[in-house]
């Protein structure tokens, strides 16, 4: 299968144990399903539940042309989803966006059984307190443990959603980190690496960078990538949320509240087939070192 990886990542602190985690969280996009997916998420930017066509400008808006939109409104349904920066007092449009993303992953589950239309996502939780970093040596060391576990989600995602497959990454995109752009290692070391597996094809040898906020760019295939790294902070947002509880905001309880049916199948049975949920081999999270994890 011919994928795309977008990748979010994430550090968190769970106040209960004051035990540090660095979180990667993946989503694995088939690039026959790359349109169909995107162009959803767009959909679901417009409060207008009648409308299934999306556009970034007001004057192009369907729904401004039949007075049913406002441009205050359309900028409102333009802006970036991030869940880190929810608040009750964030615009109604961003939370009710939010709200339907986690909806839709839900309701997509349910809804098919193509392997070329699914969402695919690994995210894996690092224990920082547990890792001995002199064994990854002294020269970008943050880096280089980065590279190890981005690898390891990755490779894990291979041997488990995409089992006896070949495995071709079209290419790999990060969400903007100045540290690891400006790396000497990190842009090319994974790439490299899994370039040398049997049945990995890397058709691009370094990783892409792009900012998560689509109204920076002005093309629209940059606009449209940034969709899915939005898409994957929001999911890691919700899992922060249901493990570690670093937030009372209510909004914030009410999206992961909606995510969580799925996250507690993934995390309580991770290897039942049969769940209505449809998430096995397509859909893990996880903690390194393994170790039981209960939340509340």
């Amino acid at each position: 299968m011919e994928i795309e990886i977008f990748t979010d990542e994430t550090f968190i602190v769970d106040k209960k144990t004051n035990t540090e985690y660095l979180g990667i969280g993946c989503l694995f996009v088939p690039t026959s399903f790359k349109k169909e997916f995107v162009d959803k998420l767009l959909e679901l930017r417009c409060m207008n539940e009648n409308s299934d066509t999306w556009h970034w400008d007001f004057k192009n808006c369907l729904n401004s042309k039949a007075k049913l939109c406002k441009e205050k409104w359309h900028k409102l349904n333009n802006k970036e989803i991030h869940y880190k920066e929810l608040r009750e007092k964030s615009p109604h449009h961003l939370k009710e966006i939010s709200k339907r993303w986690i909806k839709f992953l839900l309701q997509h589950n349910q809804n098919y059984s193509d392997k070329n239309k699914l969402i695919y996502f690994k995210i894996l939780y690092i224990d920082l307190k547990k890792l001995d970093k002199t064994f990854f040596g002294n020269e970008e060391t943050d880096n280089i443990v980065y590279n190890r576990f981005y690898r390891m989600v990755i490779l894990g995602a291979k041997n488990f959603f995409f089992k006896d497959e070949k495995f071709i990454i079209k290419e790999f995109f990060h969400d903007k980190s100045s540290e690891k752009e400006l790396s000497n290692i990190f842009p090319w070391n994974t790439p490299n690496k899994l370039d040398k597996i049997e049945d990995v094809d890397i058709q691009k040898d370094t990783i892409t960078f792009i900012d998560s906020n689509h109204n920076n760019y002005a093309y629209e295939k940059f606009k449209k990538n940034a969709q899915f790294i939005q898409f994957i902070d929001l999911i890691l947002g919700c899992i922060n949320q249901i493990l570690f509880q670093p937030a009372k905001t209510q909004i914030k309880n009410e999206i992961s509240n909606i995510y969580y049916p799925l996250f507690k199948k993934i995390w309580e049975e991770p290897n039942n087939k049969n769940s209505h949920l449809n998430f096995y081999r397509k859909q893990d999270v996880s903690i390194f070192p393994k170790e039981k994890m209960y939340y509340q």
